[in-house]
């Protein structure tokens, strides 16, 4: 049984006794009224107070197709809630995010934290993070989780915290923290099965199975990702069923079968586009680029990016729009056409660094050290290996540090042992430092010859 129907009847008892007392105490004891009125008001509150009216299923969806796939919306304490100033700031800032009007809705949300209590405040500073993400500003959508899941601990709200704790296991994700991530969406996943949550459940176990397949452990992405399929089709959430089917794409992809991946991709994608799910579909036709590029077909693989980046820039992510234009630079790169490729990847980092999104800069730099190294300038080229390979080494990710590494290292055979310290030491090592990644180079990374 619910904690939530065990208070109702509570509730239903004191209002009983209540009654009782009204009926056969008032005539024997004066002061019965207070005790009337007193217990009264105590099943009114243990009512009010725990009562969470939740939208329907319907209308969670509706909500869920405007954000970032993975993020878990929480409304409860806040959807049917009688105070008129939460409710009227409530319902505009839904009506902005339902627009992409991200910045309206941090605007709405804030003012009805003014008069919001307990639940509402934890799913308030959940939905200010939500739009924060949703815009790419990592940092500030990482303060408004974590204040949601203090809030949730305080008012012993176990949804509220589920949610908090999921969506911060996302940003730490996003931000390349692949070891944090992971400790966060597990405690949520935990918390969703204590509350018999399969919508909770089936999030946590599809963005469970993204962090292990960033990781490189797909054995244990695969059986997370299916799960998550199964809970959603049996749900019959069609937008959690195309994401699943987009990661199980991805791993696909990851182990070279092409053909399936662009099979689920396109799965995917059929469904995002019936559901009217932009964020979604953006994601899944760039997921479909890469196939096309990994075939050396450019011009599918351009489109793709193409429409990726339309719906990016419709929806106000920037992030996603970052990820794009640093794809399609990557086609111009791999096609010859360095000018253009520059062109892209410049934008891309120029955009990563204003949302303060380290691990998209680092990608960029490395991005722009080929485009060096390809033109020739080689310290330019250095100097941006090495700028990318300090965050990559500081977040542990350790397939983008082999693809930086394997970069330096032909760069290494390049200019020759000492040519190579001597650059170094000339974008800024000190010679000892500059002596250490070469040696490192020579000793570690031969195994990505």
């Amino acid at each position: 049984m619910k904690a939530s129907h065990i208070f109702y009847g509570v509730a239903a008892l004191v209002f009983g006794v209540t009654l009782c007392l009204y009926l056969f105490v008032a005539p024997l004891q004066g002061n019965s009224w207070t005790l009337l009125g007193m217990l009264f008001s105590l099943a009114l509150a243990l009512a009010g107070r725990t009562r969470k009216t939740r939208l329907s299923d319907d209308d969670m969806e509706e909500i869920a197709k405007q954000v970032i796939v993975g993020l878990t919306p929480y409304l409860d304490g806040l959807a049917g809630t009688t105070d008129a100033s939460v409710a009227l700031h409530f319902q505009n800032g839904i009506s902005h995010l339902k627009s992409y009007r991200w910045e309206k809705a941090v605007g709405e949300f804030g003012l009805a934290t003014s008069a919001a209590r307990g639940s509402q405040l934890v799913a308030l500073h959940n939905l200010m993070g939500i739009s924060y993400h949703s815009q790419g500003m990592l940092g500030k959508a990482l303060s408004s989780f974590e204040l949601s899941l203090r809030l949730a601990e305080d008012a012993r709200d176990r949804e509220g915290e589920a949610a908090a704790l999921g969506n911060i296991g996302l940003v730490h994700e996003d931000r390349g923290e692949f070891e944090q991530a992971l400790k966060y969406l597990q405690d949520s996943l935990s918390i969703s099965k204590e509350l018999g949550d399969p919508v909770g459940m089936a999030n946590q176990l599809g963005n469970l199975g993204s962090v292990y397949y960033r990781l490189g452990d797909l054995a244990k992405a695969t059986p997370a990702c299916e799960d998550a399929l199964r809970i959603y089709r049996k749900l019959r959430m069609r937008r959690g069923e195309a994401a699943q089917l987009g990661n199980l794409g991805l791993i696909h992809s990851a182990t070279q079968d092409h053909d399936e991946a662009l099979r689920l991709f396109r799965a995917s994608l059929r469904i995002q586009r019936a559901i009217g799910d932009l964020h979604g579909a953006a994601s899944q036709l760039g997921n479909i680029g890469t196939v096309y590029q990994s075939r050396e077909d450019w011009n599918n693989a351009q489109s793709s990016y193409g429409e990726a980046l339309e719906l990016h820039r419709k929806t106000g992510n920037r992030r996603g729009e970052a990820c794009q234009l640093g794809n399609i630079g990557n086609a111009y790169s791999a096609k010859g056409d360095l000018v253009k490729a520059a062109e892209y990847l410049t934008e891309s980092f120029r955009i990563d660094h204003e949302l303060g999104n380290e691990f998209g800069e680092a990608i960029g730099m490395a991005n722009l050290g080929a485009i060096f190294q390809d033109i020739g300038e080689l310290d330019q080229a250095l100097k941006h290996y090495i700028g990318a390979l300090g965050i990559l080494e500081r977040v542990r990710t350790s397939r983008e540090i082999g693809i930086v590494r394997r970069n330096m290292l032909r760069l290494y055979e390049k200019m020759g042992h000492s040519e190579f310290i001597a650059a170094c030491v000339r974008v800024g090592l000190s010679p000892q430092e500059a002596a250490g990644i070469a040696e490192l180079l020579r000793e570690t990374t031969k195994g990505y010859r």
